[in-house]
């Protein structure tokens, strides 16, 4: 059986063989590089075997490209293969993996297709694709620490992914997905129920505690739980000044995130947001850049972390609950029989 790693700046979790989750520290610096005790962190919570990786936010990128080609008959597999092939070669870049693709959207002679196409009569098929990337070098460290506990990764899969597959069980309309992990925020648009573009930030939440223990002198817990307080609203009389600064941060995180989702196209009109209480001043510090916040409505227990709702979208999709594209179980396959995933990247990127 395969097991799943779920990646994130705040914390590693292993799916057991029950189902439940092992928690763990991350194994993840400020900057997204892995921890030197990285392999360590990762075998105290796991057991040897196969693991499949949802990456963590800094771990991947998305980009959606169109393709087209003249068919003049009826419509085939081959023909979407093609499709999901051209669009991969022009998304490879040196030094960087497509490591899931999948058909967002297609036109039969200018026509959108609601549902598959195959078998339609065609005389112009065009497609977007969506196609998620990672750094080879980050895949590489990762796969090194893994082998240092035991785990073989046989697979990857992207956060943007994850979030999709979540929200698309539970009552949500699509908007926008923006992700404020420890030390990344990640913003994740959607074209109906899939993934169009998403982009990332290396400011999170962890900032904010920093800030206050740095100005303060506090300790990282006494600095988390004021940064908690003040992101909250409850400030005491005598702790302004924490207020301020807190909330700089929070003015910050917000103002980042939304001009890296302007420039990767992504609507921000209305977002739903996680891994922040959508309280008082989160909702000031977004509506000065024109953003209204929400809560994404994500099932979760009390004592998780709020970025770990989107486990849930990655266990359905390591167990085939929610159906994955032909590129990503070809990549997710492959790998098995050539020596590993990223050996197979290496060869084909």
């Amino acid at each position: 059986m395969t097991a799943i790693l779920f990646l994130t700046d705040q914390l590693t979790a292993y799916q057991t063989a029950d189902g439940s989750w092992n928690r763990g520290g991350s194994i993840f610096g400020r900057k997204g590089k892995l921890k030197p005790a990285a392999g360590e962190i990762l075998g105290l919570i796991s057991e040897p075997g196969d693991v499949v990786a949802c990456l963590p936010a800094c771990g991947t990128t998305c980009q959606t490209l169109r393709v087209g080609a003249s068919i003049g008959r009826q419509l085939t597999q081959n023909d979407l293969s093609a499709a999901l092939e051209a669009a991969l070669a022009k998304a490879g870049r040196e030094s960087t993996a497509v490591v899931s693709a999948e058909l967002s959207r297609t036109e039969i002679d200018g026509e959108p297709m609601a549902e598959s196409p195959i078998g339609q009569a065609a005389g112009r098929f065009e497609a977007d694709v969506t196609s998620f990337l990672s750094p080879l070098a980050f895949l590489a460290d990762l796969e090194r620490a893994a082998a240092e506990a035991s785990l073989k990764l046989t697979g990857v899969m992207a956060m943007e992914e994850a979030a999709a597959a979540s929200l698309n069980h539970q009552v949500q309309d699509g908007r926008t997905l923006i992700v404020v992990d420890r030390w990344h925020t990640k913003l994740i648009g959607f074209s109906g129920e899939h993934v169009s573009a998403s982009a990332v930030v290396p400011v999170g939440y962890g900032h904010i505690a920093g800030d206050l223990a740095v100005t303060f002198g506090l300790d990282e817990a006494k600095a988390e739980e004021q940064g908690l307080q003040m992101v909250l609203g409850r400030v005491p009389p005598g702790e302004e000044k924490t207020s301020e600064v807190a909330l700089a941060r929070l003015e910050e995180i917000a103002s980042f995130a939304t001009e890296a989702g302007k420039r990767a196209g992504i609507a921000l009109d209305e977002v739903s947001l996680l891994g922040l209480p959508v309280a008082p001043p989160v909702e000031t510090a977004f509506k000065k850049t024109g953003t209204i916040v929400r809560t994404p409505g994500l099932a979760l227990d009390r004592t998780d972390p709020a970025i770990m709702a989107l486990s849930k979208g990655a266990a359905l999709l390591s167990a085939g609950t929610v159906t994955r594209t032909a590129a990503t179980a070809l990549q997710l396959s492959a790998p098995k029989s050539k020596g590993g995933v990223i050996n197979w990247l290496r060869e084909n990127f």
